[in-house]
């Protein structure tokens, strides 16, 4: 569809829409599945491999474990990590008329070094994560007025 010039998700929308069906956006918001095809690493994580829970290398830290393939996750205690994530939110929502939106936080739940190393998020990570969804509400409530 895409070489063809077709946004999938605004075909879907229309599907949607014409049907009477909700349409509604989900948000995988720490995926990692490069980690299996590290070549397919997004620009923004190979642009800016600090603000990674990890690197390469740190996969053996965990043998065995599933927890070996969160290198590639994103650490939210940065703020460009949460900005990143909001910055797309607002361009779908600019873009699409999405009736909801789903913030996917379950699918890889590793969004700190504390929950990278199996420990319990901290208060102020807690916090941080708070703040990111109270962000994206006040997001919605604007693009939706």
């Amino acid at each position: 569809l895409a070489d063809a010039g077709r946004d999938a998700m605004q075909l879907t929308l229309d599907f949607c829409h014409e049907h009477d069906l909700e349409f509604v956006w989900t948000y995988r918001l720490n995926d990692i599945h490069a980690v299996f095809e590290i070549e397919q690493l997004a620009r923004f994580k190979k642009q800016n491999p600090h603000l990674l829970l990890g690197s390469p290398r740190d996969g053996d830290a965990f043998p065995g474990s599933d927890q070996r393939r969160y290198w590639t996750a994103l650490n939210f205690a940065y703020k460009e990590v949460r900005q990143r994530r909001l910055d797309v939110i607002a361009d779908v929502l600019s873009r699409y008329d999405v009736d909801g939106i789903d913030l996917d936080f379950m699918r890889h739940p590793i969004f700190f070094e504390s929950t990278m190393l199996g420990r319990s998020a901290t208060p102020e990570e807690l916090g941080i994560m708070n703040g990111f969804v109270r962000q994206v509400r006040k997001l919605i409530l604007e693009v939706s007025q």
